[in-house]
């Protein structure tokens, strides 16, 4: 059994195998470390869900319409995250994924495609997934959750073997 910080606190999650509260734990607050881990495992690159209605630009404050929301999504979906902090702050993030060698994207409960992350975090509107190098990201980084580098890692292969991608164990 290992602790890991979460957005509600701190939980005791069995090492190396999911549960649904090693899930949670994953997707509110360690989400990032684990795609680091995975990212420094695999050579993956980390992605970001995104999203607009939590990101104010930069000397922007006024509303946005349908139109500039279609706009931004179509313009920012798959760029890098140096290219987005130009112009926006960190808080837009979302969850933290890794983008797989087909084209998919995967976290600690599901490997699919970005239509699919988008569905999921719908209710905060648009979203992109933005790429973004750990290394930025470790210098950006602004949540007050702790990661846990060391349970992150326990999970990688449990995690690439489960979604089928039991090769680049």
């Amino acid at each position: 059994m290992i602790t890991v910080d979460t957005m509600d606190g701190e939980v005791t999650i069995p090492l190396g195998v999911i549960t649904p509260e090693t899930i949670d734990a994953y997707r509110h607050g360690q989400c990032w470390a684990l795609s680091r881990a995975i990212s420094e495992h695999t050579g993956w690159p980390m992605v970001w869900i995104y999203a607009l209605s939590r990101v104010e630009g930069k000397g922007n404050s006024t509303p946005w319409t349908k139109w500039r929301v279609k706009r931004w999504t179509k313009r920012w979906d798959g760029r890098s995250i140096t290219e987005m902090t130009q112009y926006f702050s960190e808080e837009g993030f979302l969850h933290g994924l890794v983008k797989t060698p087909d084209g998919k994207f995967l976290d600690i409960g599901e490997v699919a495609h970005s239509t699919r992350w988008k569905e999921m975090y719908a209710d905060f509107g648009p979203c992109a997934l933005i790429e973004i190098p750990y290394r930025t990201m470790d210098e950006m980084f602004f949540d007050p959750v702790k990661p846990n580098m060391e349970a992150a890692r326990g999970f990688v292969s449990v995690v690439l073997n489960r979604a089928g991608y039991a090769s680049y164990v």
